[in-house]
């Protein structure tokens, strides 16, 4: 553009100057937002996780009991939201009774040697056999609610009758000893715990 203007400074040659000075400084601008502007939120492998409530301590006046505050009618709430209804209202009753002699309710917990993770102790295959994503397991295995929905396919196909029924001691039994879980000798003592949870 330059080249095209004499000496003497035409009204055409102060116009192009113009328009190249307002190209520049819109690109000038871009860049700066581009650069400099904060970002709300984080994608990828830096994502940090989402913050939680702490789960407050267990106490001595707690005698293994799931806390008082630890309600049915949300929990149904919540999982009937994404899985189909119609169960006996004391299966609602065994999550918090799970949860609390699994991990004493805290979400971020890891059991056999890092093999169980999250409040209910969910390894990554019952994780893919309740019909978990496997991909997003790290991350979905610390939510509770989706926790309960894996656990409610995965009792449906290892033990429906039970879970029709409302048979909280196979339905727990097989939680801890996988599919064949309510024939063990040795999810005997893990249902005698749950069951000193429920309220």
């Amino acid at each position: 553009m330059a080249a095209t203007c004499s000496r003497r400074v035409s009204p055409a040659c102060i116009l192009q100057r113009r328009v190249l000075a307002g190209v520049v400084a819109v690109n000038v601008a871009v860049i700066g937002m581009i650069l400099f502007q904060p970002h709300n939120r984080t994608v990828g492998r830096d994502a940090s996780p989402p913050t939680r409530a702490a789960s407050p301590p267990a106490t001595a006046d707690d005698k293994g009991r799931a806390p008082t505050g630890c309600n049915s009618a949300p929990i149904q709430a919540a999982v009937e939201a994404g899985s189909p209804s119609g169960l006996p209202a004391a299966v609602y009753s065994l999550f918090p009774a799970i949860s609390w002699t699994e991990s004493r309710d805290d979400d971020d917990a890891v059991g056999d040697r890092g093999k169980s993770r999250g409040r209910y102790q969910i390894g990554l295959p019952y994780w893919t056999d309740g019909g978990g994503d496997p991909a997003r397991y790290s991350v979905d295995v610390l939510d509770p609610t989706i926790c309960r929905r894996v656990m409610l396919r995965y009792w449906r196909r290892y033990c429906p009758v039970a879970l029709a029924a409302g048979d909280l001691e196979t339905l727990a039994k097989v939680h801890n000893g996988g599919p064949r879980g309510a024939s063990k000798a040795a999810t005997r003592a893990y249902w005698l715990k749950v069951k000193g949870s429920l309220q």
